[in-house]
């Protein structure tokens, strides 16, 4: 019986109680992600009248821009270097660390003594919480079962809307209570450290990735994990044939990944433009736009938090239903739709006004808020995916910085519904950007969605196999050409399963997803493969046809050299993964034999028409020479695939 693979048996593992209490865990980064977002567009309320209003009139924008973008300056930071330290030391560790930040320096901005100490540790804060966003999705992507991973990631995004509905809930009371004056914006900065304290604890207990442990050769402290999520696993019939992986985060900008990288980056560069853009601002926006005073303000935006977790929700239900891709699609249509009307027809009633930005809410979080968050999990092997996610979440991050520093800059020039025009472009560029470079990761095991090599490689070694089958018939040919008929026609229907193989390989590359390696290269390496099999068969027809009757010990010894040629090739196409892993140096071995055995079998048949023109019988010159040449193609051919696979180590390393 054929052993399954390790990854495959934890993509049938069943949910569990484990796994609830991992997206809680996980969830709750995601929650004061979205918690601290809005508690500091309350707490600028607050400061604005004590600490911004008596600036200079040409720093205030940019003072505000800096409070509001210091903790996304810092997500930056964490996401982009603290994610990468994921692949390195494992999620675990990581993913109580991060944490760590997020409590010592939200107590530190709750008792800043100015503006400059709250920007100051707000970016720190922000180091904790942008590492948070590689760690959490990563750690549930790895742990959650194929069919149900887009849900599941998707569900734990929905509190980042919880967390910001939850913000303008206690900014609300807090305001509506006031307890310290003038001072009551401290209260609100220090409420997400009691959470944060008990989810650190909590987080402690949980256990390391055993997809991160499989990645680094650490097969028997994987196992035990994998035991403990599904006790009936029968080890016995599991290869436990695990390699380590390397991991260099140049691999994310090579040709194999990137426009992968640019599909996880981009589009969700232009979503936090518009995202954090308005949601950092709604309270003051609203206020600006015809809610009276900081209260109703702040009531408008609870309200229109509400309509955000309809949209979690709404991504929950549909996300593995209708796909990754069309949700974000629509998505970015319905942002940059509903934020142009605004801008457009300014604000002509409030009614309108909350109709839209609520139409806004929900496309944002049905849409990419949580596609972009999903997506960028799934599009990575496991030594990639928390560098990638870390990567994509600092890119996304600048996004979000762009967007607090123009939206203030813009509205003191030219008002509050320009610079909501102009936000709404960046919606419309992250639209373009999908549209482009969009692929569907939707119900594939994560394996599946993010191996480059692995499934075109067994499509490759599959094809190889049937190629060294039909080289073997033709060895049994040369040496006794007795059931000559019966050989060949083995050959022909080889040759035949092979144009079969490749018009299901051709079928698959016409796909959006997923493609390897540049679909030429694969397509040269097929038909390469196809061009030995193909010169096979013709050779085995013209021997019947010829009605030769006699072989001899060239064609021989050239068919041994193409049955050893043929069998270093499916060796060289078994190992092909090893190229992304930096493991091809006996892959280069074999390409030079191969070469070398293509120069033997040219000296065979150059020295045996030497002599064979010698004989008086010219049909039989013709065609033992026509033989010789066709022998001498087949080895030809395999040369021909050798040096496209040295090109691809060339290209991909």
């Amino acid at each position: 019986m054929e052993k399954s693979n390790i990854i495959e048996e934890m993509d049938k593992v069943n949910v569990s109680k484990f796994h609830y209490k991992m997206l809680l865990l996980s969830a709750a980064g995601v929650f004061l992600d979205g918690y601290d977002l809005f508690i500091i567009s309350v707490v600028l309320l607050f400061i604005k009248p004590i600490w911004i209003n008596t600036l200079p009139p040409a720093e205030r924008a940019i003072v505000t821009g800096a409070i509001a973008a210091s903790a996304l300056i810092g997500m930056f930071v964490g996401a982009f270097t603290l994610g990468h330290y994921t692949d390195k030391i494992g999620r675990k560790t990581m993913y109580v660390i991060d944490l760590i930040f997020f409590v010592v320096f939200a107590g530190l901005s709750a008792v800043s003594q100015n503006v400059y100490q709250l920007i100051i540790f707000r970016f720190l804060l922000g180091i904790g919480i942008g590492a948070d966003y590689p760690i959490s999705s990563t750690y549930i992507s790895e742990f959650a079962p194929a069919e149900k991973r887009g849900r599941m990631i998707s569900s734990t995004f929905t509190f980042w809307g919880i967390g910001a509905l939850t913000a303008a809930i206690v900014g609300y009371f807090i305001a509506l209570w006031n307890p310290l004056g003038n001072d009551s914006w401290r209260i609100m900065l220090l409420s997400g450290v009691i959470p944060a304290v008990i989810v650190i604890l909590l987080r402690t207990t949980m256990p390391e990735s055993p997809r991160w442990l499989l990645s680094q050769a650490k097969t028997d402290r994987a196992l035990k994990i994998i035991k403990m999520l599904n006790p009936k696993i029968n080890l016995e019939n599991i290869d436990l044939n695990v390699k380590r992986e390397k991991s260099s985060i140049r691999d994310l900008i090579s040709p194999v990944y990137i426009r992968r990288t640019l599909f996880a980056w981009i589009p969700w560069f232009f979503m936090d433009i518009a995202v954090y853009g308005i949601g950092m601002y709604t309270p003051t926006i609203l206020q600006a736009l015809g809610f009276k005073d900081p209260i109703q303000s702040i009531i408008g935006t609870a309200i229109l938090d509400t309509f955000g977790i309809i949209g979690f929700i709404l991504a929950i239900i549909f996300i593995d239903r209708v796909g990754r891709l069309r949700l974000q699609i629509l998505g970015f249509l319905g942002m940059g739709l509903s934020l142009l009307l605004l801008g457009l027809t300014n604000g002509s009633s409030i009614l309108l006004l909350l109709v839209l930005f609520a139409i806004f809410q929900i496309s944002e979080n049905a849409g990419p808020n949580t596609t972009t968050w999903v997506v960028a999990t799934e599009l990575f092997p496991t030594r990639l995916r928390g560098t990638a996610q870390g990567s994509s979440a600092a890119i996304s991050r600048v996004g979000a910085i762009t967007g607090v520093f123009i939206l203030p800059l813009i509205t003191q020039i030219y008002g509050e519904y320009a610079a909501i025009t102009v936000v709404s472009l960046a919606a419309f560029a992250g639209l373009i950007a999908t549209l482009i470079l969009g692929e569907e990761t939707k119900s594939l095991s994560l394996e599946d969605a993010s191996n480059v090599f692995r499934e075109f490689s067994s499509y490759i070694r599959r094809i190889s196999s049937n190629v060294k089958e039909a080289a073997k018939v033709l060895y049994e040919i040369s040496i006794d050409f007795k059931g000559l008929e019966e050989k060949q026609k083995r050959i022909k229907e080889l040759e035949h399963n092979n144009d079969e193989m490749l018009a299901e390989i051709f079928n698959r590359l016409n796909r959006k997803f997923p493609a390897p390696i540049d679909s030429f290269d694969i397509a040269s390496l097929i038909r390469g493969l196809d061009d030995i099999i193909d010169s096979i068969e013709a050779t085995s027809k013209k021997i019947l046809i010829y009605g030769v009757d006699q072989t001899t010990n060239e064609i021989i010894a050239l068919s041994e050299i193409n049955l050893k040629a043929v069998s270093e090739l499916e060796e060289a196409l078994n190992q092909i993964m090893g190229i992304r892993l930096g493991e091809y140096s006996h892959i280069v071995e074999i390409c030079r034999d191969i070469h070398k055995l293509e120069n033997y079998a040219d000296d065979i048949v150059d020295n045996v028409i030497t002599h064979l023109v010698k004989n008086n019988d010219a049909l039989h010159i013709i065609k033992y020479k026509e033989i010789y040449e066709s022998l001498e193609k087949i080895t030809d051919r395999c040369d021909d695939v050798a040096d496209i696979i040295m090109s691809l180590i060339v290209k991909y390393t």
